[in-house]
């Protein structure tokens, strides 16, 4: 019921929304959210249920309305992001671990050049 509520006020705002308004808008549809803080219940709802999908700073949206290359990505490597042609080849991904790579412990680590004369604090 909560769902449908929420499903249907999205479907006529035609755009994401926070919480909070959902919130309002379900219960101005008649439909009760019981508990002390019926918010974290609210969300707890949208978040288990694959109609909704929830982009932090923009709220809560129906999974529908997402572009075929949104849901084509999801659980994709960043290479294979990069193989399939959603995002340029040489584009960074949030998360890619983009450093050098650790050399083994038995690799020869630099040292200080010999010709580098270190003076002794006092």
């Amino acid at each position: 019921m909560i769902a449908r509520a929420a499903e249907n006020f999205l479907q006529d705002i035609k755009r994401r929304a926070q919480s909070p308004e959902i919130m309002r808008a379900v219960m101005a549809q008649g439909i009760t959210l019981s508990g002390d803080n019926p918010l974290p219940a609210l969300s707890s709802v949208l978040s288990h249920n694959a109609l909704f999908d929830n982009i932090r700073g923009q709220g809560y949206g129906l999974v529908e309305w997402q572009s075929e290359n949104t849901k084509m990505s999801r659980g994709m490597s960043p290479q294979e992001l990069r193989d399939s042609g959603i995002i340029p080849q040489h584009a960074a991904v949030v998360g890619e671990n983009l450093s050098a790579p650790i050399p083994p412990d038995n690799a020869a680590v630099p040292t200080e050049p010999d010709n580098v004369e270190v003076e002794d604090a006092e």
